[in-house]
């Protein structure tokens, strides 16, 4: 089992990516397993209900057996991705209910993502999942990284630990 970090960007140029790879690598550094999935490498299905496409039942089964999710959004016009909108619209209670959840916003603009992570944290407490943070809001995302990849945000910096940690916890490992 394993941490499942979905970036919902649609720009296959897009840098949610990167917010996510930044994470993925320290949660690999702590020792959990991770597992990507990038929204921007998929042909998005429109949500219409019953029957789901394929695609989405693949969703719902990469979401059952992971232990953990980290959901990344940049923000749209105030608010999350319509990709990850559509990513969580093909869920059920069943695939988040009880399940561990963290979030990553991200913003060319000063306030860093907090308006999707807000938005995700509602659909997910809507859907009786477990919203954990802190959650990690990147802000100047076009220089939020550095030559290695990692977040150049001091206070970013200074989250990833505790962010870490709770997942540790969340999958019941030790922090």
């Amino acid at each position: 089992m394993a941490i499942l970090l979905v970036s919902g960007s649609p720009r296959p140029e897009g840098l949610t990516i990167h917010a996510v790879r930044a994470v993925e690598r320290q949660l690999a550094a702590a020792g959990l397993a991770t597992d990507v999935l990038d929204l921007a490498q998929v042909d998005l299905p429109t949500y219409r209900g019953e029957p789901v496409p394929e695609l989405g039942l693949e969703w719902r089964r990469r979401v059952q057996e992971c232990d953990a999710l980290v959901l990344a959004s940049p923000e749209y016009h105030g608010g999350m991705s319509g990709a990850i909108k559509t990513f969580l619209d093909h869920l059920t209670f069943d695939e988040i209910r009880d399940r561990a959840v963290a979030f990553i916003g991200v913003a060319s603009g000063p306030h860093g993502g907090t308006r999707p992570i807000l938005q995700l944290q509602d659909v997910v407490t809507v859907l009786w999942g477990r919203p954990i943070g802190p959650a990690l809001a990147v802000s100047g995302v076009k220089e939020a990284f550095d030559e290695d990849g990692g977040f150049r945000d001091e206070q970013l910096q200074r989250l990833l630990p505790l962010f870490v940690a709770r997942m540790q916890a969340a999958v019941g490992g030790s922090p």
